[in-house]
């Protein structure tokens, strides 16, 4: 479910099958679109579950030891808690500003893609791959915003390659982020 490209999709696959053939068999029904994180056809911003119960279940572990009067009164004084604590971390700057650790996450890929040799196929697409033997090559097309390690369309923010690439091509990183990684959004989520 965690592969984020076909190469990976295709290593995992065939440890599943040596480990459990009618497991693989059972797999290869499900269209890999639904369960492999790379196939999915939108940005999941790094989740890989689609059921929110997991989540919730998971943060208010806490709560459930509590019967179920005090649970939901438990329950809603932490979601407030965690509004408000949110709505002030976004209630102050630029609504066009990138969220700060998503920013440091691109900043550390700009840094980590100054070790990747770029070249400008055509246009907005460029090859990259990494200056060591044997590492795989990556395609970026820079106007799309995707990659084909699928990190750039998932994340929703430019992936190493994407920044070696927007590099080369002399464009600003923070124009590949998706409005969703900016303050502005996260604080209209947080409105009452």
């Amino acid at each position: 479910a965690n592969a984020g490209n076909e190469h990976a999709y295709t290593a995992a696959m065939r440890a599943v099958g040596v480990v459990s053939p009618p497991a693989l068999q059972y797999l290869m029904t499900i269209p890999r679109e639904h369960w492999v994180r790379g196939f999915f056809p939108m940005p999941r911003f790094g989740q890989v579950t689609s059921n929110i119960a997991e989540s919730i279940n998971a943060w208010l572990v806490e709560c459930r030891k509590f019967p179920p009067l005090q649970f939901f009164n438990r329950a809603i004084a932490k979601t407030s808690e965690l509004f408000a604590r949110r709505r002030a971390m976004y209630a102050n700057g630029d609504p066009e500003d990138i969220v700060g650790d998503v920013f440091a996450t691109m900043v550390q890929n700009y840094e980590d893609g100054r070790r990747l040799l770029t070249q400008n196929v055509f246009g907005p697409f460029f090859n990259v791959e990494s200056r060591v033997a044997g590492r795989a090559e990556r395609v970026v097309d820079l106007d799309r915003r995707e990659c084909s390690c699928k990190e750039f369309q998932d994340l929703g923010y430019p992936c190493v390659h994407a920044c070696a690439a927007a590099r080369s091509a002399h464009v600003n990183i923070e124009t590949l982020c998706l409005d969703e990684r900016r303050i502005g959004s996260l604080r209209a989520v947080y409105e009452i």
